[in-house]
């Protein structure tokens, strides 16, 4: 199972999508986001999308690491690829760092 899509909230409401597309990660703001449901203050509501290689910083935070990471690879290996996006996907929302929650769909 890949992750293609997630939604993304903060507080204030939902903030737009984090998608794959090839070997990069994009995030687009919803059309009719207002300013307060930035996810970060180097990435500000735009019309345009944020492109990346990496995972964007903002959402990295919220990635397991360590024992936690390794428990997750190790239970999920034999039965999806564990990239980036599904990790999100798993714990995203469950106990987010900062303001930002990330929803599968």
């Amino acid at each position: 199972m890949k992750m293609a899509s997630l939604k993304v909230s903060t507080p204030e409401g939902h903030s737009g999508r984090i998608l794959t597309s090839g070997d990069d990660f994009i995030f687009r703001y919803q059309k009719d986001a207002l300013p307060n449901t930035a996810i970060s203050l180097s990435m500000p509501v735009r019309a345009d999308e944020f492109r990346r290689r990496d995972l964007h910083p903002v959402f990295q935070m919220n990635l397991p690491e360590g024992y936690m990471l390794e428990q997750l690879r190790n239970r999920l290996a034999k039965t999806v690829n564990v990239d980036p996006m599904l990790l999100l996907a798993l714990s995203g929302s469950s106990s987010p760092i900062g303001r930002v929650q990330v929803h599968s769909e």
